[in-house]
């Protein structure tokens, strides 16, 4: 219950005390009895625990933990997912710094826009490696097919773009997520893929961003998609598609 204080408490000063309180209530099961079945349901509290009090990199030992000692804990996918943000996150602070500076020419803007992607790379292929495992671990899970678009945006941000490809494939192609804004999404972000890639690729772009405003029409995407395709490139795309038929 001190964890729960810990939550419901405005002032930092009076959870912390809370949290290290349910912490040394929380390792003890683990430690004293580590073939309980509550051992892993602690364990994973630890680590939440830790996450709470912004201790990340702990939080994250103990997540490994729990994902090596208890390989068949129900909080698996879970401690899945929280791994995968904290790696995208961190590949994010990088990105952050990077992108006001894209638009300037001069050579050391240039070269620190290099730097910090270099540097933000890594944290987003370990966050898509995770979310991909994630996704193939536990196909019938609730977070899988979220977890196979986030795999796939984070292979994007660090411009694996084979993969990235590759992922929001099967995400749109599984008729078991239905809940169609997540493939709606992965069909948009395949169309602005598609833009970034070389103009002979533009028609997949195209063609991605027509089966978002068919398919999924009501969605927030296929009015992002419709937004898209007023470029004056797939206009004559279309044009061209409207003499064929």
């Amino acid at each position: 219950r001190s964890e729960e204080f810990a939550d419901l408490s405005k002032k930092e000063e009076s959870r912390m005390p809370m949290y290290q309180d349910a912490l040394a209530r929380f390792s003890k099961i683990p430690t004293a009895y580590p073939e309980t079945e509550f051992a892993n349901k602690q364990q994973f509290k630890i680590g939440l625990v830790y996450d709470k009090m912004g201790e990340v990199e702990i939080a994250v030992e103990e997540y490994v933990k729990l994902a090596y000692k208890y390989p068949d804990s129900e909080h698996i996918p879970e401690v899945m997912v929280r791994l995968g943000r904290q790696f995208q996150k961190q590949g994010q602070v990088f990105k952050d710094k990077a992108d006001p500076l894209r638009e300037k020419t001069d050579t050391e803007s240039q070269a620190e826009v290099l730097r910090l992607d270099e540097l933000s790379y890594p944290s987003f292929i370990k966050a898509a490696v995770i979310y991909g495992k994630l996704q193939e671990r536990f196909p019938d899970h609730k977070l899988a097919g979220l977890a196979g678009l986030a795999s796939a945006q984070n292979y994007m941000r660090a411009h694996y773009d084979d993969l990235a490809l590759e992922g929001f494939a099967k995400v749109v192609e599984n008729e078991d997520y239905d809940d169609l804004s997540i493939r709606a999404q992965a069909l948009y972000w395949t169309g602005l893929l598609y833009e970034r890639m070389p103009s002979q690729l533009r028609k997949k772009a195209y063609e991605a961003y027509n089966r978002t405003t068919c398919e999924c029409p009501d969605s927030k995407w296929a009015k992002a998609a419709r937004g898209r395709l007023t470029q004056s490139s797939f206009e004559t795309l279309a044009a061209e598609e409207r003499l064929r038929r």
